[in-house]
């Protein structure tokens, strides 16, 4: 019988491993007074899933995404699927904080892998970003095409657009945000494959299927801002 060679798999860790930030998902309030579906334009949720708790390291092996664009009368985002490979210990030997809880929900940020991408905003209503990790606003502008800058007009708190005084959209325009932030994936599959073990005490990775994170816009079909209903996952 073929026993596991710890010995393997941390030279493969060692090659393919990169760490990324592990956000555990909770599902929120809304799904369950919506018979388990989320509803539309939660102000406290994204699909579903809140992310109460800071990031963690962990170590992953990814694979790389491939990116398609779905026809436009399906809908209009771009995705990437990946496979994820979860040890049970870091390369140093530490346990993995995302493998004992990886469940469906969960965001991996692979800050080694920036992106160009952007969201949907409406002032007083949501305010936030759905990324993590944004290091750059590239630009910002309303439904009315008016284009504002930050410092000058708005700061960044972690995510969050916070308007200066008497500056931006009023309350109840709807304007865009493009970003630079880490590549992000979702976990999509309902259960991480667990391989279990060799019968000699080892514990083999888990694998998870996750796509790249899209945000979900609570405008209408005829918003005026509904070009900017799509993710741009553009490489920078």
């Amino acid at each position: 019988m073929a026993q596991f060679d710890q010995d393997i798999l941390d030279e493969h860790a060692a090659t393919f491993c990169v760490v990324a930030q592990y956000r555990p998902a909770a599902l929120c309030a809304c799904a369950g007074s919506n018979n388990g579906i989320p509803k539309q334009g939660c102000p406290y949720c994204d699909h579903g899933f809140r992310y109460p708790v800071d990031s963690v390291n962990a170590d992953v092996i990814r694979t790389a995404p491939n990116l398609r664009s779905v026809p436009e009368n399906i809908a209009t985002i771009f995705l990437g699927g990946a496979r994820l490979t979860i040890p049970a210990t870091m390369r140093d030997k530490t346990a993995n904080p995302a493998f004992a809880y990886v469940h469906r929900g969960d965001v991996f940020c692979f800050g080694a892998f920036p992106e160009r991408n952007s969201d949907l905003l409406k002032r007083g209503t949501r305010d936030e970003i759905w990324a993590f990790d944004i290091s750059k606003i590239v630009s910002v502008r309303d439904e009315n095409d008016v284009e504002y800058t930050e410092t000058d007009d708005f700061s960044l708190d972690d995510r969050t657009i916070v308007w200066n005084s008497d500056a931006g959209p009023a309350v109840g325009v709807a304007y865009s945000v493009e970003f630079v932030a880490s590549s992000q994936f979702i976990i999509y599959g309902l259960e991480p494959t667990s391989r279990g073990g060799d019968g000699t005490g080892a514990v083999l990775p888990k694998t998870v299927l996750a796509v790249r994170r899209t945000y979900q816009p609570e405008t209408t079909a005829d918003h005026p801002l509904n070009a900017f209903g799509q993710s741009i996952a553009l490489e920078e």
